[in-house]
């Protein structure tokens, strides 16, 4: 553009009465400034009051066409940024600046850049994963109103960006454990966030099981209970020669009663767990224990001799089974522990008299009783006979 500069001369002359004349010169500014574009508007944008920056040759008065406007209305000579008044979501195509100098010399009109505003956030869902699963890399499909960059919390993966609809990412290896933080974070151009947060558990790893309380050995308890503990709830399976009707385990401790066993030592009873996710514990061992139901049988061998002048006498008897002795009756004995055969006890100390109702039982490891053994009656006379003369010899 040229730039024309006029200048007028005008000349006047005045006589102040000494004979000299007075002359004056007058110059007039006719150019227009020239504005043009420094920054353009960020396009697309989120800001709903973007900032725009032009140059202008002369200082100035900013006049605003079309759908923008200021509230910044003076130019300077050089770069002026102004920040638009709020604008509405949209395409701006028809922005105008111009600027009007101070003797009145308008600029042209300068368009600003063509922008859009956007402060509408990506809508992001769908993405379901199964849980838990046993795949530590999951598949997560996810739909995205709008394209732009992927950004992952918690969670990771290979995939950076989104498209508009349907998105299929695979996650990075996850460790076993409970993720409720898993977020997913689509920003579009115009940097609007539209995020989404997926809730899944990763397992990969089968319960563990220990023995927390073992079969008492020997019982006479021949549905016994056992317990022990699981890291992860499923379901229970037996091996060996044990069984139960309890086929659900828990996180944490497991009692259970096995069915009806019989007579005798179980060492290959086993447990095992499974979890929901097909995931099978190793074989628990339950201890070896013993089923005892037969109580001991006690019979009378050799009887207290009666009478007897033995406050202290011994008697024999016979049992099948070694056991605890204890007694009943009028009768007791230092004597508590009885074996498999015959046994001799010494009653403790008796008063002089008849004694019809001791009784003596055997109870063995396993808890059996056995029968109530009746120690047949028996007199204590532990005194002399006292003699005294009724008729003497006569002499």
């Amino acid at each position: 553009m040229l730039s024309l500069i006029l200048v007028l001369g005008c000349t006047s002359s005045s006589d102040d009465g000494s004979g000299s004349a007075d002359d004056t010169t007058t110059t007039t500014d006719s150019t227009a400034p020239v504005i043009a574009e420094v920054t353009a508007v960020t396009t697309p944008t989120n800001d709903t009051t973007p900032n725009y920056t032009f140059s202008s040759t002369e200082a100035g008065t900013i006049t605003y066409g079309g759908s923008c406007s200021s509230n910044t209305t003076s130019a300077t000579s050089g770069k002026n940024t102004i920040t638009l008044v709020s604008l509405g979501e949209g395409t701006y195509l028809n922005c105008t600046i111009i600027v009007t100098d101070a003797t009145g010399n308008v600029s042209s009109s300068l368009s600003m850049n063509s922008f859009v505003v956007d402060t509408t956030a990506p809508s992001v869902g769908g993405c379901e994963i199964t849980t838990p699963t046993s795949d530590n890399t999951p598949e997560c499909r996810f739909t995205s109103s709008e394209a732009g960059t992927l950004t992952l919390g918690a969670c990771s993966s290979s995939t950076t960006t989104a498209v508009i609809g349907l998105n299929i990412i695979t996650f990075n290896a996850l460790s076993d454990g409970t993720y409720t933080n898993c977020l997913i974070l689509v920003t579009d151009l115009a940097g609007n966030n539209g995020a989404y947060i997926i809730y899944f558990t990763v397992d990969t790893t089968a319960p563990t099981l220990s023995q927390v309380t073992a079969v008492t050995t020997p019982t006479n308890d021949n549905t016994s209970s056992y317990t022990f503990s699981s890291n992860e709830a499923g379901t229970i399976s037996y091996g060996g020669s044990c069984s139960s009707s309890i086929t659900t385990a828990v996180a944490g401790d497991n009692a259970i009663a096995f069915n009806e066993l019989g007579e005798g030592t179980y060492s290959d009873c086993e447990i095992s767990v499974t979890d929901s996710l097909g995931h099978t514990s190793d074989n628990l061992s339950v201890s070896s224990f013993t089923i005892d139901t037969i109580a001991p049988v006690i019979a009378q061998v050799t009887t207290v001799t009666t009478t007897t002048n033995d406050n202290t006498p011994s008697y024999t008897f016979s049992s099948t089974k070694a056991g605890t002795i204890s007694y009943g009756g009028s009768c007791s004995s230092g004597n508590t522990s009885a074996t498999a055969d015959n046994n001799t006890i010494t009653f403790n100390a008796l008063a002089d008299g008849a004694f019809s109702n001791c009784t003596i039982k055997v109870t063995d490891n396993a808890s059996n009783q056995s029968n109530t053994l009746s120690v047949s009656s028996f007199t204590v006379d532990t005194t002399a006979p006292t003699l005294s003369q009724v008729t003497a010899v006569t002499t």
